[in-house]
C-alpha cells in the first residue's frame, strides 16, 4: 500500500474495503497499470455538488505523485 494514499484517507477519515471483483486498469496506450488491478475502494461517501447529491465509492490505486486522481469511468 502506498503511504501517501493511506495518509490522505486517514486525514479525511475515509475508510476503505476490498473490492468484490478486481478491476484491471490500462494506460491510455493500452499498457497495464504497474501497480496492478484495482482491489480496494472507499466505503460509500456522500458526494454533494451544488444541488446534486449521491452516495459513491471511489476506486483506490497506488500513485507515487498524486493522492487523488479523477477520471476513470
Amino acid at each position: 500500500m502506498f503511504y501517501g494514499r493511506a495518509l490522505w484517507l486517514d486525514t479525511h477519515s475515509i475508510n476503505k474495503v476490498v473490492k468484490t471483483k478486481p478491476i484491471p486498469v490500462e494506460f491510455i496506450d493500452g499498457r497495464p497499470l504497474l501497480s496492478g488491478a484495482i482491489i480496494e475502494e472507499t466505503i460509500p461517501i456522500e458526494l454533494i455538488m451544488e444541488y446534486y447529491r449521491e452516495m459513491i465509492a471511489f476506486d483506490l490505486i497506488s500513485s507515487p505523485n498524486h493522492p487523488v486522481i479523477l477520471g476513470l469511468s
